[in-house]
């Protein structure tokens, strides 16, 4: 290969058209003739043509006249690496090869070198090399891997570095038969990081090498030696650190990560702890490292509060060690040396960084070791002068509340007095801080916070005339938020000043940030106008005074030649198109909050202003950019006004339906070949010639513009929202509906696809409703499908929905599949089901994920400290959803069978309760081996809550299996185990369920006692628990209120049981389940034999049950019927001659910090 012969002259005439095309190739205007020409030469039809090819190309990359041709070459030959070796002879390869080696000391250029790097990587990789020929080939790259090389030789440094880069690409993607070669890897990635004259790059590849190896560490062996390793990756990230040397302390960091998070290599308690004390002290806790690596080594002290939290609260002092840190680093300047900065950027600061792991530990960590803890840290910071501190104080108290919201709600009297006091500071800093942390305060301090908005409303409202744009911004930011948990009746008094305030500062600032989120206030104050009960449905609204002016002034907005708002021309005012769309994205939460007498007049004219919006010149690059940002709030826009129109929509229907599909069937956010080659040059052609192949074929060779996905996913959200109300004049739309389908069903997004199987299950329900003349609800009776809704759904839209369920890779669309598909069942009922061979195959479908052999689940398992964890949670919900369905289905078509034989014929042949019980019999079994997983209590916990909601479904056919012994010990396994808090909350769920549906079991009664007891030890205060404990106990608290409306045959120790009840009303988390709660305060009340009991309780129960009746979040999910027994059985209570008559008087004490309590006492007695 060195050439050193005089060429023959074809062979001379062969090189230079070799070197013209790959110079060709290089010149954006050429590359696609000059690529075909080479492909044919490459691909010559006599085997001796194509190894001269070979050959010469090969050459190149030694006598490449031009450095990028030498790399396009070096490109070329990986990329057909396999069919190059096959017609090479041994001689030819052992040239190749050595010639290749030789080039890690030659070549002058790095780009070259890493070409080089990776074509010897892919020989090595290549399944067909012989070993012998491997095994030289690592063995001469070790030799120079492991030199102590000396710094008066550069190039012998070279030769190293690009020596160990080899063994970094080929572990980076190593096949199976390479794991033989572990030792050798390990020894080279060892010796490399530990040379005294590493220096950065090698000491860089050698912990890139480090990650790759330790991926397919599989041998306990080999996992304690890559641990072993660990004292020494933390050295050399200490010694980077004090070098500045920011790329190799980031990588040793980043494996640090790696061994932390890999299940295989599971560290010890002391280790892990060692590891982050080192991460904490020598890297995060130091203002002088970049932002960045700190924020890096603080990734790690996060991961462990999510998934280790036990570790760092048994240690006494971890988790203060970090606190301090953290509150440290909280008050840091955003510049070195200097102070806040006036106006604030994306940039990563200090201050930043502390309340992202903040969040994390309040998230993560039981509250008891947070919160107070923090507070005694920041509390000398609200009496400092100091700008920075008192920030600290405010940032980190605001996203305190995010965990910490229970033991928060009840103390704010210790740190409100201060953010309040701050909300007037004249200091621009303070203030917008304040008003992030009172924004924190109303998203997660609800509903007690309520007690301050009137105050925290006046603070706001004057901030909005601060001179300073930041505090415009987020004052602005936290008025939105209080305004969209607040009630109609509580804005209603100064909705006028509201919007005054409001409008002015939108007429008077020029800062296009404080625009947008002033815009967005207003839309959040109109729809809170529509909030709540006393909120009239059809009549005027506290919004509709207003309604003109905010009408005519987002037009104004929308109006507006977009432009660059920071150099305006004088006189012509201009906006961002950030601003622009997001103030098209308001005007739907303006109709939702007026009534329809006041938006009829102006809707029309905004409508075709929007739809014009829309139409951008897609030649103009600028506008592309942000094109899809109006068309995504356009067509969320589109979707809120559909809402509150209901069917009335239709006069807009022909204009939407047309921008819609237009949206859905464009390619114009795909860039094609011609703007990938006006935006690349030579070197870019380089890095994407180099890529390796996307493994998702509908992803190959696609660029998306930014931006062009949201407007996709928006406008299928649209089209199903516009077929759920407008449904019947929906149908002349049905065609086009269809290719949209088929085009969100095979769409290389998985938001499409997800968006695919709701918008089947609204078309399938709006043509059953619009045949049958009824609605479509769970509810309502069912009724057979229409032969032309039959033929839709048989022939259609399930196919297209059965490729999603069958064949779809990702977990969540799968799951979305499945909850379209139950849901469907329950609304439309067994019409659904049309032949045995569907359900037959929904079974099949059901069983292979039940069994983890779905291709959503082949391509990795459920990991216990993973987001895949999240993912499968999400699945199981969605099969949950689909047994459901079938169950609530199946009982149908039972109750119309009995209704006479022609329903029977029509409806529940296919799917009835017979049919569903031989179903589940082949199900249950798989559910059941789930909830007795003793490897992974992830998949336990799913398990167990699927089962629970089939049950609950299913009723008294349940009985049998919820009375299983196997069963019911996977239950109490559950509720006694404290290692996994969602595996107990659906242990939890499930006992309450059991008691439900089979209370009467003589299996379950003999349980009871140690059921009881193991539940015993989640009642606790819940001022020691974080929020997935919390959630806990309302699932414990709601197994307690099952067992006392459905008990078993021997008696309950009540005398034990009503006390912890009523410690833990009202629920804080899941209140799903306050009816529940309220039906058995109901029972006990109304029970001769438990009224003695009630009576001995009473201040308690009182408290209790008007607390868990009057919360806002229960009254919306309890029942009107069940709301009004809960009334008349606390008056008869309160009425009692036998009570004290101050015990009214105690009640209101007792709740005198809930507002929404006081208000039912003094509305409702």
């Amino acid at each position: 290969m060195s050439g050193a012969a005089a060429p023959h002259p074809a062979m001379a005439d062969l090189q230079r058209q070799l070197e013209q095309l790959l110079l060709a190739s290089l010149d954006p205007a050429q590359v696609k003739p000059a690529s075909e020409q080479l492909r044919a030469l490459l691909q010559q039809e006599h085997e001796a043509q194509r190894r001269l090819a070979y050959l010469l190309l090969a050459k190149q990359i030694v006598d490449g006249c031009q450095e990028e041709v030498r790399q396009l070459s070096a490109v070329l030959l990986r990329r057909k690496i396999s069919k190059a070796m096959a017609v090479f002879d041994e001689n030819q390869q052992k040239e190749f090869i050595t010639s290749l080696v030789a080039r890690f000391s030659q070549e002058p250029s790095a780009s070259v070198r890493r070409a080089v790097v990776h074509l010897l990587a892919a020989i090595l990789r290549l399944a067909t090399l012989q070993e012998a020929k491997r095994r030289e080939l690592f063995s001469a790259l070790s030799h120079m891997a492991m030199q102590n090389p000396s710094g008066a030789d550069p190039q012998q440094l070279q030769q190293q570095v690009a020596a160990v880069s080899t063994f970094v690409a080929v572990a980076e993607a190593c096949p199976d038969e390479l794991a033989d070669y572990f030792d050798e890897f390990l020894a080279v990635f060892r010796h490399a990081f530990t040379c005294a004259a590493a220096g950065n790059e090698l000491g860089t590849s050698a912990l890139k090498g480090l990650r790759s190896l330790a991926e397919f560490a599989e041998e306990p062996d080999q996992q304690k030696k890559i641990c072993a390793l660990v004292p020494n990756v933390m050295q050399i990230i200490a010694a980077a650190v004090q070098a500045n040397e920011e790329d190799v302390a980031t990588t040793g960091i980043q494996l640090i990560d790696d061994l932390l998070s890999n299940d295989n290599l599971a560290m010890k308690d002391a280790e892990l702890l060692a590891v982050l004390d080192f991460l904490l002290k020598t890297v995060a806790s130091r203002s002088d490292v970049d932002a960045g690596i700190r924020q890096q080594a603080l990734s790690c002290i996060q991961w462990a509060a999510k998934q280790k939290p036990r570790v760092l609260c048994k240690s006494p002092t971890a988790v203060p060690a970090i606190l301090d840190v953290l509150v440290a680093m909280g008050a840091e300047p955003d510049i070195q040396g200097g102070g806040p900065e006036d106006f604030e950027e994306d940039e990563l600061t200090p201050h930043r960084i502390a309340a992202q792991c903040v969040d994390a530990l309040a998230i993560s960590l039981p509250s008891k070791y947070v919160f107070q803890p923090m507070l005694d840290r920041l509390t000398p910071f609200t009496q400092s002068p100091d700008v920075l501190k008192k920030r600290a104080a405010l940032v980190l108290l605001g996203i305190m509340s995010e965990g910490c919201e229970g033991v928060m709600r009840r103390k704010m009297k210790f740190f409100l007095p201060f953010v309040l006091e701050s909300l007037r500071d004249q200091q621009p800093i303070i203030a917008a801080s304040a008003c992030i942390c009172f924004g924190q305060f109303a998203e997660y301090l609800q509903p007690e916070i309520m007690m301050f908005q009137r105050e925290a409303l006046e603070l706001l409202l004057l901030l909005l005339d601060n001179p300073s744009a930041l505090v415009q911004q987020k004052a602005c930011y936290a008025l939105g938020v209080l305004f969209e948990n607040m009630e109609a009746q509580d804005l209603e008094p100064v909705a006028s000043e509201v919007v005054q305030r409001l409008v002015r500062t939108l007429h008077q600032t020029s800062c296009d940030k404080v625009r947008e989120v002033c815009i967005s206030a207003i839309g959040s104050a109109a729809a809170a106008s529509g909030n709540g009960e006393d909120a009239p449905s059809t009549g005027p609204r506290a919004f509709d005074a207003f309604a003109p002016e905010l009408f005519s002034l987002i037009g104004q907005i929308i109006k507006m030649p977009t432009g660059d708002t920071d150099s305006q021309n004088a006189g012509q005012a201009v906006c961002s198109p950030t601003t622009k769309a997001r103030a098209i994205g308001v005007v739907g939460g303006l109709v939702q909050g007026t009534s329809e007498a006041a938006y009829a007049q102006e809707l029309p004219g905004l409508m075709r202003l929007i739809m014009e919006q829309m139409v951008i010149d897609a030649s103009k690059d600028d506008d592309t950019g942000y094109a899809h940002d109006i068309r995504d709030e356009a067509f969320s826009c589109f979707s809120d006004v559909c809402v509150a129109m209901k069917d009335k929509f239709v006069v807009f229907l022909e204009d939407v339906m047309v921008r819609v599909f237009a949206s859905l069937f464009s390619d114009e956010g795909l860039l094609h070949e011609e703007e990938k080659a006006r935006h690349g040059a030579a070197a870019q052609l380089l890095d994407e010639l180099d890529d390796e192949d996307d493994s998702d074929e509908r992803l190959r060779n696609i660029r998306i513009r930014d931006g062009f996905l949201d407007e996709l996913e928006s406008a299928a959200l649209c089209l199903k929202t516009l077929w759920e109300h407008c449904g019947a004049h929906c149908m002349k739309y049905i065609a086009k509906t269809k290719e949209a389908i088929e085009l969100l069903q095979g769409h290389f997004h998985e938001a499409a696809r997800q968006q695919c199987c709701y918008l089947i299950k609204a078309v399938v329900t709006a043509a059953h409703a619009t045949f049958t003349g009824a609605p479509v609800k769970k509810e309502s009776p069912k009724f057979a499908l229409n032969p032309n809704v039959h033929t839709l759904w048989s022939e259609q839209l399930w196919p297209s929905l059965r490729k999603l369920l069958e064949e779809d890779e990702d977990n969540e669309t799968v799951g979305d599949a499945c909850v379209a598909l139950g849901t469907l069942a329950e609304d439309v009922g067994p019409a659904v089901f049309f032949s045995r061979e569907m359900n037959e195959e929904v079974v099949k479908q059901l069983l292979l994920l039940l069994k983890k052999k779905h291709p959503c689940q082949v391509i990795q398992d459920v990991d216990e400290d993973d987001d895949s964890r999240q993912e499968e949670e999400y699945l199981f919900e969605g099969i949950s959803v689909l047994i459901c369905g079938m169950a609530y289905a199946a009982s149908a078509g039972s109750r119309q069978a009995l209704q006479g034989p022609a329903a029977a014929g029509s409806l529940a042949a296919v799917c009835n309760r017979q049919t569903f019980a031989a179903v589940y019999q082949k199900i249950h079994p798989h559910l059941l081996d789930l909830a007795t997983h003793r490897q992974s209590s992830a998949y336990a916990a799913s398990g167990l809550g699927c089962l629970a909601e089939v049950f609950l479904a299913m009723q008294e056919d349940a009985a049998v299996y919820a009375a299983d012994a196997k069963f019911l010990q996977a239950v109490l396994k559950g509720v006694q185990q404290d290692d996994n808090e969602d595996y107990r909350r659906n242990a939890c769920f499930c006992l309450g369920v059991v008691y439900e549906v089979a209370s009467a079991q003589p299996s379950v009664n003999a349980k009871t006692a140690e059921f009881l007891a193991a539940l015993h030890s989640i009642f606790r205060s819940r001022e020691d628990l974080n929020k997935s404990e919390q959630l806990t106990l309302d699932n414990a608290a709601a197994a307690v209120a099952r067992i006392i409306l459905h008990p078993p045959a021997s008696p309950l120790p009540l005398e034990h049981l009503v006390p912890a009840l009523l410690v833990s009303m009202p629920l804080q988390e899941d209140h799903e389940e306050s009816e529940v709660m309220l039906e058995a305060a109901l029972k006990l009340a109304d029970n001769a034999a438990t009224q003695p009991l009630i009576v001995q309780h009473i201040q308690k129960f009182l408290v209790g049950v008007i607390l868990e009746t009057a919360h806002p979040l229960s009254a919306k999910r309890v029942k009107p019927e069940v709301q009004e027994k809960v009334i008349v059985m606390l008056r008869q209570l309160l009425t009692n001659p036998s009570l004290p008559p101050s015990t009214l008087q105690g009640v209101k004490e007792a709740v005198a910090s809930k507002p929404f309590a006081l208000e039912f006492i003094n509305t409702k007695f």
